[in-house]
């Protein structure tokens, strides 16, 4: 693609971006509540209790199949006390995102459902990481930086769909490409590149931003923590790998090695976590299910 319909392509993106709505005050103030060391937890309370919807959901959630807690969550001090302030955070920013966000369109190769059973996938994998190996100091954002990292396709889809599904076609193709590579072939910029200039716009914090618009990169930008970038790619091929959902590539990505080496992990951690995917794949679906509903 030439520089100059690059430039339109890109402008354009901007200008549809500027027409979706700002994410609702009280997501972007809890993620500067929660960061905020003289934050309480009934800072975090108050803020989301101004919020009969959110906390009804918050409620659900907490109760699903997903988090299995022996007792019923009743109140929302207790899913804070139970499921932690960077958890909570993460279940109001995906339900704003999802709520602001354009549903998308059903087609072969894509549908916003599968899309965000995938993202949920994503998340989970790179939170149960993070549980298990605080020793490699990835984020605490793990879980939101897994659950957006797509939303740029839900961009396209919406605003340049014939594009797009031109590049799913390619993506699927025989022999299939990456569906990131057709992306910047066809309209010359990708889903992540996408991704990236939305959640600038709703002033989201560079911890979570930066891994996202990096991910597929040739060239990584400035202050991209490599922990999270590593762990992401990881994760989203391992997503892939166990099928969860219907994100448009018809092959995973490939692991690469340089990225194993970042976090100073093997195959066998890989299979750990590719375990832990297919046995969770059931509570994944109630999630989405709860997180939607």
């Amino acid at each position: 693609m030439g520089e100059e319909k690059e430039a339109i392509f890109r402008q354009k993106i901007y200008s549809k971006i500027e027409e979706l709505p700002t994410i609702p005050a009280v997501a972007t103030k809890l993620l500067y509540t929660i960061d905020d060391e003289r934050s309480s937890v009934s800072d975090v309370v108050e803020l989301i209790q101004n919020d009969p919807s959110l906390t009804s959901k918050i409620l659900k959630i907490a109760n699903s199949a997903y988090y299995g807690f022996s007792r019923e969550i009743t109140k929302i001090s207790q899913a804070v006390a139970l499921l932690g302030f960077n958890m909570v955070r993460s279940l109001v920013i995906s339900l704003e995102v999802m709520k602001n966000l354009p549903s998308g369109i059903e087609s072969e190769y894509f549908s916003p459902e599968g899309l965000w059973l995938h993202s949920v996938a994503t998340a989970t994998c790179m939170e149960n990481f993070r549980k298990k190996y605080p020793q490699k100091k990835n984020s605490d954002s793990a879980f939101i930086i897994g659950l957006l990292h797509d939303i740029g396709k839900i961009v396209l889809d919406q605003f340049f769909h014939e594009e797009f599904q031109k590049a799913l076609h390619l993506a699927n193709g025989n022999p299939p490409m990456a569906l990131h590579h057709a992306e910047e072939e066809l309209i010359g910029l990708n889903h992540s590149e996408v991704a990236g200039m939305l959640l600038e716009r709703w002033k989201f914090p560079d911890e979570i931003v930066k891994p996202i618009a990096n991910m597929h990169a040739k060239e990584m930008g400035e202050d991209v923590k490599i922990q999270d970038l590593a762990l992401l790619r990881i994760s989203n091929s391992l997503a892939q790998e166990t099928k969860i959902g219907k994100e448009g590539n018809s092959v995973p990505n490939t692991i690469k090695e340089k990225d194993l080496e970042i976090l100073g992990i093997d195959e066998s951690v890989l299979n750990d976590l590719r375990d832990e995917l297919e046995n969770s794949q059931e509570r994944i679906g109630e999630f989405l299910g709860v997180i939607k509903g």
